[in-house]
């Protein structure tokens, strides 16, 4: 191995350690200021300030941009890889143990205001099978972006899959599986996701404040914000 090599080796690892230590850093020690601090310098872009727990396991942080005041839970993953990467605009926020996967070209977008509630899954990236003599695993990746627009609220436990628009203002009811193009403004749920209904106020919903909500998708709020 070259000299260079080594040296690249050696850093790879000393980048590795630091990330460790930094994503563990407790949120009780000031832990989000520190990621704060070092994360807008790893990303590709930071619009402002935004708040990541501890325990977020990042990877592709030159793949990945962050929106003023951007709120990520405990255990989310943000994985970007070979692609055009993720990017979540401003007053977004995951819930605790989401996983945001873009890879193979696939591209992940979450607009202004974005709620994504706990363990909602967004994968980009898809397994090619139409070879029935092959194992899957060695057919490789097709992908397909995903658009989620602004001001939509996903539930809790939600997938998203590639190929996806869910137009501004629409709701996803927790648990439900998204396969295709949900338009502006509506509630969808179930397995695979059908259109439920427009999102039209009081007269039909459930109101929690003065935000409509399907039951079993409340958001949970991370617990760590910036001032």
């Amino acid at each position: 191995m070259s000299n260079r090599g080594i040296i690249d080796r050696v850093l790879g690892r000393i980048r590795a350690i630091a990330e460790l230590i930094v994503r563990n850093i407790p949120d009780e020690l000031f832990g989000a200021h520190v990621r704060y601090f070092i994360y807008r310098m790893w990303l590709t872009g930071a619009d402002g300030f935004f708040a990541i727990s501890s325990g977020v396991f990042i990877t592709g942080f030159d793949l990945i941009r962050i929106g003023a005041r951007g709120n990520i839970a405990r255990d989310v993953m943000l994985y970007a890889h070979d692609s055009n990467g993720i990017r979540l605009d401003s007053d977004c926020s995951i819930g605790p143990g989401a996983i945001v996967s873009s890879a193979d070209g696939g591209q992940i977008t979450i607009g202004e205001g974005g709620l994504i509630g706990p363990k909602v899954v967004m994968i980009s990236a898809n397994h090619v099978y139409s070879d029935p003599h092959t194992l899957i695993r060695r057919q490789g990746f097709s992908a397909k972006p995903i658009l989620i627009g602004r001001d939509v609220w996903i539930g809790a436990s939600a997938v998203i899959l590639g190929g996806v628009t869910i137009g501004d203002g629409s709701i996803i009811a927790a648990g439900a599986v998204v396969s295709k193009d949900v338009p502006a403004q509506q509630v969808w749920a179930g397995v695979p996701a059908r259109f439920v209904k427009y999102r039209s106020g009081e007269d039909d919903a459930v109101i929690d404040g003065d935000r409509n909500v399907l039951p079993g998708t409340a958001q949970v709020e991370p617990p760590v914000r910036l001032p």
